[in-house]
């Protein structure tokens, strides 16, 4: 009689923790994890989009191709004094609406709330140390679509 009595609490405490040990220990996403799931994706000019010096469109860069991952990206059909053809970015301190690739620009980031358009803005330094880019020197917005 003793042991029944031993042995229906010990069962019940078991079933209890077998139970607690299978909940979902998996930390939600946390707010720079969300903003690297927005940012990451293939991204065009397309119909939709533009790319604008100060207040000047430019169809020049129509089939540019923008693909960003965790902290990399590449690029396709581009100027390689404004956008590089490869690289790294991180965000700037805690800011998750600016990010600064690794030649050290810095660009705003403005994702749509349908997350389908990126817009990036940032200005282009007048010149590197090379004195190479002075001619792509100016403000820049790039619009650009989710492929």
């Amino acid at each position: 009689m003793k042991m029944k009595r031993l042995f229906y609490p010990a069962i019940l405490l078991l079933a209890g923790l077998i139970l607690a040990a299978c909940g979902d220990d998996e930390a939600p996403p946390t707010a720079e994890e969300l903003q690297i799931d927005k940012l990451t994706a293939t991204w065009i000019i397309g119909e939709e989009g533009s790319v604008t010096r100060g207040d000047i469109s430019s169809d020049e860069w129509e089939d540019f191709i923008l693909t960003l991952s965790e902290f990399s990206y590449t690029t396709t059909n581009t100027h390689p004094d404004v956008w590089p053809l490869k690289g790294t970015w991180s965000f700037v301190e805690d800011n998750l609406d600016q990010v600064k690739r690794d030649d050290g620009l810095i660009i705003n980031v403005d994702i749509n709330e349908d997350e389908k358009t990126l817009t990036l803005r940032f200005t282009q330094p007048g010149k590197n140390s090379n004195g190479r880019i002075a001619g792509a020197a100016g403000e820049y917005t790039f619009i650009l679509t989710k492929q």
